[in-house]
């Protein structure tokens, strides 16, 4: 699958989404975002929170991933956005998002471009190895949040 149909369905997938947040949250998840200010928190830490969040939101997969035993298959995109998001939010730079074909669908993750350090919040969903030297630099969808990354740390952010 080329980097453009991989997009497309994104943004396909991400108009049909069911997470609801209000405006005023939208507003303060931005914000929070936007001011650059959050403070230090190893990865380890933010991408264990994501999963936790991650695992009780069933509704944000879709098929054939929703309903799966694997409470993280089908979440890679919004966790890996997420992440992201919460990185420049610290100030810590140069993570991209990456995209290769795994298991025969698309699976998501952030690397560094200096350093090739790999942040995969999602990569317990598979039994053996995920094959990073095979992504590509591809980018998210937007550049603000997407309705379903917004939706997860709304929830981030009120765990405190």
């Amino acid at each position: 699958m080329d980097e453009y149909r991989i997009l497309n369905l994104y943004s396909i997938l991400e108009a049909r989404t069911n997470a609801s947040i209000t405006a005023l949250e939208t507003q303060t998840v931005l914000d929070r975002l936007r001011a650059g200010n959050l403070p230090p928190e190893d990865a380890k830490v933010i991408i264990e929170r994501l999963q936790a969040i991650l695992s009780k939101c069933d509704y944000l997969r879709r098929e054939p991933w929703k309903g799966s035993a694997n409470p993280l298959a089908g979440h890679c995109y919004v966790a890996s956005e997420a992440l992201s998001h919460l990185l420049k939010a610290q100030g810590k730079s140069g993570w991209v998002a990456q995209v290769a074909q795994v298991h025969g669908g698309p699976h998501w993750w952030l690397r560094h471009k200096e350093t090739g350090e790999v942040l995969d919040p999602t990569a317990s969903q598979f039994e053996g190895p995920v094959p990073y030297e095979t992504g590509k630099n591809i980018g998210f969808l937007t550049k603000d949040p997407s309705k379903r990354a917004l939706h997860v740390l709304n929830k981030y952010f009120k765990r405190g």
